[in-house]
């Protein structure tokens, strides 16, 4: 994973920047953004945003785990305010909250918001103020001051200055976390007893070095991720809908280096119903597989690369302004424009065509790493089986990531064979015979792909399953040489009168 990040680098910057990290230059900052220390240690960041006129988000972001119940508390007493509650200031002055309320820990941090304070009602904006050098007073950490707003940088500075004066010296010596990259050995699995059923892919990488955090490199990395989740969420929703697999809810994540201490995560999480669970397991581990496999088409990199460009470049609100400074102060991340970033990748002038096999390089080693894969099912305890799920996901990875020549939209001949009712592939169908067990016939492609096809009864539907080469040699209570298929038959609604899922527990029990 850093080797392909360098590669990014390399190819935007120049391949000296593969020689030393201290090649990389440090991104210059934002002028709105106004940074510095008071005299007792605390630090500040300010940010000069007029596009909301008259209000300013406030935030205070303590270093260092503490205590939750402790720290709920300050929010209901604190010295100053002495005829009222801190909580009965916020309501009564409309004051508002974070996307997690008024306090969150992020990554073992303390982080208090309180947003779009009117600063046109200097009793609010003071008051505000004040409550966050109350919060400081309370527990000896270190801390940051953050204001994001129509304000005067200066000013502000020269009021916090006099706000300080009561507050003891803040700057006791923090020791972060330290951070090493274990290498996974193996997909894990997970369960979880729910109504709701999900499957979620949790990919882990390793975080982007220290020294590189105020470059261009975790910037680069983010947009071709940005990227990235743009058309895994695309294929998704074509495979879903292709496959008529009920889809109630998908989300598609990347936490960076920018977002906590620890590993880099991709994440993706799919809903479905219960009685499509399996099938939405597999259908995710293809998506992934082949994403890894085979990159992407020429098409689909460019209007990911429009649509996360144009993200980039969107204009920031205040909250944005608050989430980008917080993360330079737990995290390094840089305070460098939108515009300062693109520039980089404006200058390289590169066509479509140019930099979509870097895209596709740096896709395959993203997400070529099931070794660090884990895989966690949320449904009812007793529809769920642990050795069917886990098999047919490992499977459905290993066997689509092996085979050659794949192509999206998936075709039946050479890539994922779930699709078979809808797909076009080019080769032809060789032949086909009667398979008893089933019930159904045996179709032999031309390029020497096997599949169990079964019409159903009563919608028309087709089940079928793949035949994976390998298999197991025996299966006991199987003749010879049934053993090779039936155990990777996952998805057959008879077999001597038992469903799939049924002949599978039986198998499990019997070892």
């Amino acid at each position: 994973m850093r080797y392909v990040k360098w590669l990014i680098v390399s190819l935007f910057l120049g391949f000296s920047a593969l020689l030393s990290g201290q090649n990389l230059p440090a991104l210059p900052k934002d002028g709105s953004i106004t940074i510095g220390n008071l005299p007792n240690g605390i630090s500040y960041y300010i940010v000069t945003n007029q596009r909301y006129k008259g209000v300013a988000d406030f935030a205070l972001v303590r270093r260092g785990r503490a205590d939750s119940t402790v720290t709920r508390s300050e929010l209901a007493k604190l010295p100053h305010f002495n005829t009222t509650t801190p909580r009965a200031f916020l309501s009564r002055k409309s004051i508002g909250c974070g996307r997690d309320g008024y306090i969150s820990y992020p990554d073992g941090s303390t982080l208090f918001r309180f947003d779009e304070v009117s600063m046109t009602d200097q009793a609010a904006s003071d008051s505000t103020l004040l409550m966050l050098f109350d919060i400081v007073a309370e527990q000896p950490y270190q801390y940051a001051v953050i204001v994001s707003g129509d304000v005067n940088a200066q000013n502000l500075v020269n009021r916090m200055s006099v706000f300080c004066m009561s507050v003891p010296h803040r700057n006791p010596v923090f020791k972060k976390p330290e951070y090493s990259w274990t290498q996974g050995d193996g997909m894990t699995f997970g369960f979880k007893p729910s109504r709701h059923p999900t499957v979620s892919l949790d990919l882990r990488s390793p975080r982007t070095p220290d020294a590189q955090m105020n470059t261009i490199q975790p910037f680069l990395t983010n947009v071709y991720v940005t990227a990235l989740t743009h058309i895994t969420r695309m294929r998704l929703l074509e495979t879903f809908h292709d496959r008529n697999i009920p889809l109630q809810s998908i989300e598609v994540e990347y936490v960076n280096s920018s977002m906590s201490y620890g590993d880099e995560h991709f994440i993706v999480r799919v809903g479905t119903t219960g009685d499509h669970l399996l099938q939405a397991s597999m259908a995710l581990a293809s998506v992934v597989a082949e994403l890894s496999r085979n990159g992407v088409s020429k098409a689909e990199y460019k209007t990911a690369r429009e649509v996360t460009i144009n993200e980039s470049l969107s204009e920031r609100d205040n909250s944005d302004f608050v989430d980008m400074c917080v993360s330079s102060y737990l995290w390094g991340s840089d305070l460098a424009t939108t515009e300062t970033k693109v520039k980089y990748m404006a200058s390289r002038n590169l066509k479509v065509e140019d930099e979509l096999p870097l895209f596709n390089d740096f896709a395959k080693a993203f997400l070529d790493n099931p070794e660090n894969v884990s895989v966690q099912w949320e449904a009812e305890e007793e529809r769920f089986d642990e050795w069917t799920y886990q098999n047919a996901f490992k499977l459905t990875w290993e066997n689509v990531a092996s085979l050659k020549n794949l192509h999206y939209p998936w075709l039946v001949d050479e890539g994922d064979t779930l699709s078979l009712g809808g797909s076009r592939g080019k080769t032809k169908l060789k032949s086909s015979l009667p398979e008893p067990a089933s019930g159904g016939e045996v179709w032999t492609f031309s390029n020497g792909m096997k599949v169990i096809y079964k019409k159903m009864p009563n919608d028309g539907r087709i089940d079928y399953s793949l035949m994976i080469r390998g298999g197991f040699s025996s299966v006991k209570g199987l003749r010879a040489g049934e053993g090779a298929f039936f155990s990777d038959m996952l998805w057959l609604y008879d077999i001597a009168g038992m469903n799939g899922v049924d002949f599978m527990k039986i198998m499990s029990a019997n070892g």
